[in-house]
């Protein structure tokens, strides 16, 4: 993940010179199978009500970028949760291609943003908040089953609620992918932050479900990575 202190990027717009400002942190991330939504239900987006197994990490088995059998045994028997692999999931040539990868409707995924170090949400004065956009890279594919992901935020930060759809419809085309979104933190001094308190203590968390509604007969999704740009002040 990157965090850059400077103004919002269009989409496929390089960036402009007041993002040069660049770091790169680790995002804690966390995942569970829950519930999906129905499809044509709304979904939760701050998780409230979804019945969710123990969430934790977990990672693709090495044994199937070699081999066959273990392959076909994950792909027939795909976890509930979103794991991390560093190979692609085709199965032919399984090169190295690390993201996250999810499999079926209810998958679950938390990220938990370092929201409290980004330059604009250390303010003491007053105000509605600082606003930020959060980008995040997928796999768009028309191969493979692609899925539906409804993504939200939660805890100390807000952001629109939207659907991502990985399949790709207008051609053969398998590539990396962009989602942008806006979304607010409100305004805390550095005291604040120091003593724990608000997005100190609640951490700001980017939260990605599948949804049983697919448009392609599959519900893969593979997340690589995550972006975060703090908006310029005014």
């Amino acid at each position: 993940m990157s965090s850059n202190d400077g103004g919002p990027k269009e989409r496929g717009r390089p960036s402009e010179s007041w993002l040069s400002n660049q770091q790169w942190v680790t995002v804690r991330w966390e995942s569970a199978g829950c519930d999906a939504p129905r499809h044509g239900h709304a979904a939760a987006g701050s998780g409230s009500g979804m019945r969710c197994g123990a969430f934790g990490v977990a990672m693709c088995p090495r044994a199937m970028q070699h081999s066959s059998a273990a392959y076909d045994h994950f792909i027939t028997s795909p976890p509930r949760g979103w794991v991390f692999c560093r190979f692609s999931l085709s199965p032919g040539n399984r090169k190295v291609s690390p993201g996250l990868v999810a499999l079926v409707p209810g998958a679950t995924l938390r990220a938990s943003l370092p929201a409290a170090e980004f330059p604009s949400a250390h303010h003491s004065g007053g105000g509605s908040g600082a606003a930020f956009e959060i980008a995040i890279t997928y796999l768009r594919s028309y191969a493979g089953g692609m899925g539906m992901v409804h993504l939200s935020c939660q805890g100390y930060c807000a952001c629109t609620e939207e659907r991502i759809d990985a399949h790709e419809q207008k051609g053969h085309n398998s590539v990396f992918a962009e989602h942008v979104v806006r979304a607010t933190l409100p305004m805390m001094s550095r005291a604040a932050l120091a003593a724990g308190s608000g997005h100190a203590a609640v951490p700001c968390t980017l939260q990605l479900l599948v949804l049983n509604e697919t448009s392609s007969g599959g519900h893969k999704f593979k997340f690589k990575s995550l972006r975060v740009e703090a908006a310029r002040q005014q």
